[in-house]
């Protein structure tokens, strides 16, 4: 055979997947034709689809050589390069390519590629773009382009563009948990959950997907769904104690505490070592009135880590419950610093050493470390401030639902029905929880306790992208059925609804949204849980909440009395403008009052009296939530007071120097 038959012999055994043929026939050409380009190209190709990238950079290099005003001859020797390990030469061959090829999608795309590679990720996300706005059906760039912004932390910019590449692709795996992961780190748990439902439905026996629907659905509360999810986990982990240590918060969230009890003693028992394990135990035991068992439970493993700071914690608890406010402290405080600094129990520890010195009348220390405390909440600078940004613009758009003339009592749609919940809303710490256990104890009531299911609804209105809570009032009837059932759907996920039971619904910061739940049910009733603002404030600053949109502004006591201030003017005028059926109970005579005040209550929901409702009352004695707690902090409050006096006031509280 001459030369051209030979060439187009491993060209047709090329085509075929006959690499290695491919590449004897050529490499005897190259011999006899040492400067032919079209040798040297396609053997160039033959070796690196052998992986032969050294191989094949040699042969590339002769080629630029011979035709240096090539592109595709620098791209891949760029890609030669790069699959060898030589980033940077890599690089400048690239950079070679597009002088000559600018518009060359491809050529941007590997220059991105390589960048990537040298960790030099804003440079890789803009050849991505381009390669992306070249090509806009190239999804590879695309992808990798999300997953740069993801690398850089844009958490927003990349899960707008790895939407574009699942709603493309839907049934790239990857990509949807790539998308998933952006909105969880946006802290958009909805839109998260959503596109791990999607991952599901094309890997269903996946782990780490498992895990990952599991933990978000049950930070959206929806303990149910996950309880079953880490059940499959535990099928593909058998015995892991971090799953086991999950689902038992999650059980003990939705009130089972035995079977929290069970699974944290199993994961003890799979990992006894692990003070993490006996931690978790330690605290329920300790929340269950049981601090013999919690000190059974911690001892062994304290004496074998008597420097860790969570165990240190939970003693300190079991100490302070005790009554030995000043051991507890001294435990907290010789803690060797750069543990307690680096441990996951920083803030905890910081809130429970702010509590002891309160008690032990050191206001001036116990403002010290709850300032501390808060701090480490809020240690995520950029996560803190998109919840603020959030929350300021949903609370503008809420006020200006309620400038304009449509902002008015429902008349004409469909009511609730004898279903309607009750809602039972206020600021955090007004008493709330003292409250659901009075109900609770009633036979005729069923609580929900704390549950996000008309988070879901305003959730689902947000999605929509048009201004919601702002056309509040434009939400259209027909759509009101529909948004209904979607509330009823996440209380099922919830709890199992009782029959011939009235349900209570109880997240107090469903204050904010009571238009949108007179819209959905214009028959509801309201409770509102009061306390005194300055107890409220001051709690909500000392007290350690896990961050969302509302929580954001407790880690400092100057935004809590700001946030107070908008929630509950805004709370006046929903009451106002929608003549909303409201039932106020305030702590303080819950407490001084009982049974009067229980019996006022039961009578505004319209069920019987029962003795059982005082149980909780008996027990509570104030204790938790003291009355005029804020006096201990006046000085600190001191600078709070003209802004909180009218509230004092207009709630019907003695004004007695406030």
């Amino acid at each position: 055979m001459d030369a051209e038959q030979q060439f187009q012999a491993a060209a047709q055994m090329y085509q075929s997947g006959d690499f290695p043929g491919a590449e004897a026939g050529l490499t005897a050409l190259a011999l006899a034709l040492p400067n032919n380009p079209n040798v040297l190209h396609l053997l160039s190709l033959t070796q690196l689809r052998q992986d032969k990238a050294d191989a094949a950079a040699d042969n590339l290099k002769k080629l630029t050589d011979l035709a240096p005003g090539s592109a595709e001859a620098h791209d891949l020797l760029g890609c030669a390069l790069r699959q060898s390990g030589r980033v940077n030469a890599a690089i400048r061959h690239f950079r070679k390519a597009l002088d000559i090829a600018p518009d060359a999608a491809n050529i941007h795309y590997n220059l991105g590629n390589a960048y990537r590679d040298d960790r030099q990720i804003p440079l890789a996300a803009k050849h991505y773009k381009q390669a992306v706005d070249l090509e806009p059906d190239n999804l590879n760039a695309l992808f990798n382009l999300g997953q740069c912004h993801y690398n850089l932390e844009n958490f927003d910019q990349a899960a707008a563009i790895l939407q574009r590449v699942v709603d493309r692709a839907p049934n790239d795996l990857e990509a949807y948990v790539l998308l998933a992961r952006a909105y969880y780190l946006s802290k958009r748990h909805a839109l998260t959950r959503k596109t791990l439902e999607g991952a599901l439905a094309l890997s269903q026996d996946d782990p780490e997907i498992l895990g990952f629907y599991a933990e978000v659905t049950a930070m959206m509360g929806d303990f149910r769904t996950a309880v079953e999810y880490y059940d499959l986990l535990l099928t593909k982990r058998p015995g892991d104690p971090v799953v086991l240590r999950a689902k038992a918060a999650a059980l003990r969230a939705m009130g089972d505490v035995e079977g929290a009890l069970d699974h944290f003693r199993k994961a003890v028992q799979a990992a006894p070592g692990d003070p993490a394990n006996r931690v978790a135990l330690g605290i329920l035991l300790e929340r269950m009135n049981r601090p013999d068992d919690a000190w059974a439970e911690i001892t062994p493993v304290l004496d074998q880590h008597p420097g860790d700071p969570a165990l240190n914690l939970v003693a300190a608890r079991l100490e302070q419950r005790a009554g030995d406010h000043g051991k507890a402290l001294a435990r907290l405080n010789g803690l060797d610093p750069a543990m307690r600094d680096a441990s996951p129990a920083l803030g905890d520890i910081r809130f429970e050493m702010g509590m002891l010195y309160e008690r032990l009348n050191r206001p001036g220390d116990a403002v010290e470390n709850f300032e501390l405390g808060n701090a480490f909440l809020a240690r995520d600078a950029q996560a803190v401030a998109m919840f603020r940004t959030r929350s300021a613009e949903y609370l503008e758009r809420l006020k200006r639902a309620y400038d304009g003339p449509a902002a008015q009592p429902a008349g004409n749609i469909v009511p609730g029905g004898d279903g309607t919940p009750v809602f039972l809303v206020g600021f955090p710490r007004s008493g709330e929880a003292l409250l659901e256990q009075v109900m609770d104890a009633h036979p005729g009531i069923q609580v929900l306790k704390e549950q996000a299911a008309m988070s879901v609804v305003r959730d689902r209105l947000l999605a929509r992208g048009d201004d919601f809570p702002a056309n509040l009032f434009d939400i259209a009837d027909t759509d009101i059925t529909a948004l209904r059932e979607i509330y009823f759907q996440a209380v099922d996920r919830t709890v199992t609804r009782a029959p011939d039971t009235l349900l209570i619904d109880t997240l107090p910061l469903n204050i904010l949204d009571a238009g949108l739940i007179h819209r959905l049910f214009p028959d509801a009733k309201f409770i509102l849980a009061q306390r005194h603002p300055c107890d409220i404030c001051l709690d909500c600053f000392t007290h350690p909440f896990a961050m969302n949109d509302g929580t954001v502004h407790f880690t400092r006591l100057d935004d809590a009395v700001g946030f107070y201030e908008h929630v509950m003017a805004l709370w006046q005028t929903q009451r106002e403008t929608l003549a909303l059926n409201v039932h106020e109970v305030r702590h303080e005579d819950l407490i001084s009052g009982q049974q009067e005040t229980a019996r006022k209550l039961l009578e505004f929901l319209g069920v019987s009296w029962h003795d059982e409702v005082l149980t909780p009352l008996a027990a509570e004695g104030g204790e938790s939530m003291p009355a005029g707690r804020w006096r201990t902090f006046e000085i600190h409050m001191a600078p709070y007071l003209p802004r909180l006096r009218p509230f004092i006031r207009g709630f019907g509280y003695a004004d007695g120097g406030a």
